[in-house]
């Protein structure tokens, strides 16, 4: 009768907080949770949290997005001085690089001619009726088209805008005018070329936009590889 009646209490005690015996085995009691969702103050909290960080974001992207035309009117230029310089080598050939700067009306453009000979003269790029072979314009950009937010500012030295550069077969970047070196220019030493380009903003009030303070400068060097700063 006691052997019955302690197993009786095995079955409906309960002992180590939360650890039911029942008949010599344990069981654990599983706590009893709660599923609950976003309260509308958290939701509108987080909302506020992704204004915040979309307004602090978009400057950013944009300022990226326009430095970046910046950027690819700079790797434009870089590519017809590349190209020319490899084409002279490749072909015999002289080439001209005729760059435009900006007038306030254009933004400016770049001219790519083959020559006739290797000769760094006017008469090789130009066609008459006379020479033998006419002037072959392989390459163009124009800004106005093709990179609109880029002025060409200025070429240094300043008189390049009457001329052009000569790329020869051998290396070397003379002046189509003079068949010699480019002068040196403050902070330039003799035989580079420089174009500066000028990142313009959006403007409703102005055709193209007004200047920013974001340059690139394309130095062409008398040989060796074209510089960018």
């Amino acid at each position: 009768m006691a052997r019955n009646l302690l197993r009786h209490r095995a079955v409906v005690h309960l002992v180590d907080g939360g650890v039911i015996r029942m008949n010599g085995l344990s069981h654990m009691r599983c706590p009893q949770g709660q599923d609950r969702g976003f309260t509308l103050v958290e939701a509108v909290i987080v909302l506020l949290i992704i204004a915040v960080l979309g307004v602090v974001s978009v400057p950013a992207v944009m300022n990226t997005l326009t430095y970046q035309k910046l950027s690819n009117a700079t790797e434009a230029l870089v590519n017809q001085v590349e190209f020319a310089r490899v084409q002279a080598a490749a072909r015999n050939r002289a080439y001209q690089l005729r760059v435009i700067r900006s007038d306030g009306v254009n933004c400016g453009a770049i001219h790519l001619d083959e020559g006739i000979g290797t000769a760094c003269t006017p008469a090789t790029f130009q066609q008459d009726g006379v020479t033998p072979e006419p002037v072959l314009d392989v390459r163009h950009v124009n800004f106005d088209e093709d990179h609109e937010a880029v002025h060409i500012a200025q070429l240094i030295p300043d008189d390049l805008q009457q001329t052009a550069l000569c790329f020869k077969p051998d290396g070397r970047v003379l002046r189509v005018d003079s068949g010699t070196p480019v002068a040196s220019a403050d902070g330039y030493a003799a035989g580079e070329a420089v174009y500066v380009l000028q990142l313009y903003a959006v403007a409703q009030d102005t055709k193209f936009g007004k200047p920013t303070n974001l340059y690139k400068r394309v130095v062409v060097p008398y040989n060796g590889i074209v510089k960018v700063e």
